[in-house]
């Protein structure tokens, strides 16, 4: 599945950006959560992505969608896209506005789910997601540790 393919929205979801929404990218292939940007749709930081991987820009670490999470339920709201050099145990912490402020989520690791904590240590009890969920259901706005795969 390309890249493109994967930061689209599910079949038949509408996406609307709104002026108080931004959308992210943040790389985690270093140990060390980096931004890459913020833009205003959602489609512009999914080609940020996908040019930063296809032309293998200068400082691009990335070469994988590791997740998409939003801060609406069902898709909706502010989005960060995360990035890594693969799902082997790769770790965010949300911060400022993120923490505590997940309720839904798109995840890109294979077989290997995607685990949301309450706990900053990433540890205790989690939600585990594979695929696409359209809310986080007890963990909704909890997250404050991810670990993909």
């Amino acid at each position: 599945m390309g890249l493109l393919a994967l930061l689209s929205p599910a079949a038949g979801a509408a996406v609307q950006d709104s002026p108080q929404e931004s959308h992210c990218v943040v790389d985690v292939s270093g140990g060390t959560a980096t931004e890459a940007g913020c833009f205003e749709s959602l489609r512009a930081a999914r080609n940020s992505v996908w040019q930063s991987t296809a032309r293998g820009v200068s400082g691009a670490r990335s070469s994988s969608v590791l997740g998409v999470h939003f801060k609406g339920q069902n898709y909706t709201g502010s989005s960060i896209t995360i990035t890594g050099s693969g799902c082997s145990g790769l770790v965010w912490r949300p911060s400022g506005s993120w923490n505590n402020n997940i309720e839904s989520s798109h995840h890109y690791c294979g077989g290997s789910p995607t685990k949301f904590y309450d706990s900053s240590s990433c540890a205790g009890s989690n939600k585990p997601i594979s695929g696409s969920a359209p809310t986080l259901g007890w963990m909704n706005n909890r997250a404050s540790c991810v670990r993909y795969g």
